[in-house]
C-alpha cells in the first residue's frame, strides 16, 4: 500500500512532540483501517490529513503549525479515523491563530477541541486525556457513590480518564 510521502516526513516530529515511537508501518495500518487501499494506488489524497489549514502557515507560525501536523498524524495513527481529522481540521479553520500573538506555548481558552477522548489545546500546544467523572461514566447511584471515599474517587476519576483515553484512542 502506497503512503504520501509528507506523512512519512513527519514521523520523527510526531515521535519527538510525543515522545512515541511509531513506524511507518503504523502509520501504513492506520490508514489503511481508516481508507482501505487508496484507488489506482495513488495516495496523494492522504496528505490532506495532516493539513494545518490555510489559518497555520509555517511561513507564520512554524512552531505551532508543525506542532499541529504532528497532532494530526499522532491522532490519525492513535484513531484510524479519518472523520475525527477531519473534525479537527474544520475547527482549525475557523480558528484566529494572530490573535496568539505568539508561536510558542501560551495559555488562551477557545484554542482547544475534544476529539475520541483527547483533548487537543492548539494554543497550549498539548494533548491530554479527557477528564472523565467515574461516578457519571459507571452510572453509579448516590449509594454507590457515598460509599467512596474523597480520595479514592480522585483515583477513579484519573482511571476512568486513562482508560477511556485509551480505549478511545
Amino acid at each position: 500500500m502506497c503512503v504520501a510521502q509528507g506523512l512519512l516526513d513527519l514521523l520523527p516530529a510526531t515521535n519527538s512532540a510525543f515522545n512515541t515511537n511509531f513506524t511507518a508501518q503504523d502509520v501504513v495500518t492506520s490508514l489503511f483501517d481508516a481508507m482501505g487501499v487508496p484507488p489506482d494506488n495513488n495516495c496523494a489524497h492522504q496528505a490532506i490529513l495532516v493539513d494545518a489549514g490555510s489559518k497555520l502557515r509555517v511561513g507564520s507560525f512554524p512552531v505551532r503549525t508543525s506542532w499541529t501536523r504532528s497532532a494530526l498524524l499522532w491522532h490519525l495513527i492513535q484513531t484510524a479515523d479519518t472523520s475525527t481529522i477531519s473534525y479537527i481540521r474544520a475547527f482549525l479553520e475557523k480558528a484566529d491563530f494572530t490573535a496568539l500573538g505568539s508561536d510558542s506555548v501560551i495559555e488562551k481558552s477557545g484554542y482547544q477541541i475534544t476529539s475520541s477522548g483527547f483533548v487537543f489545546d492548539f494554543a497550549n500546544m498539548a494533548i491530554r486525556i479527557e477528564n472523565v467523572s467515574w461516578k457519571d461514566d459507571a452510572q453509579a447511584s448516590n449509594d454507590e457513590a457515598s460509599k467512596v471515599k474523597d480520595t479514592l474517587s480522585v483515583a477513579l476519576d484519573r482511571m476512568y480518564s486513562n482508560a477511556l483515553g485509551e480505549l478511545r484512542g
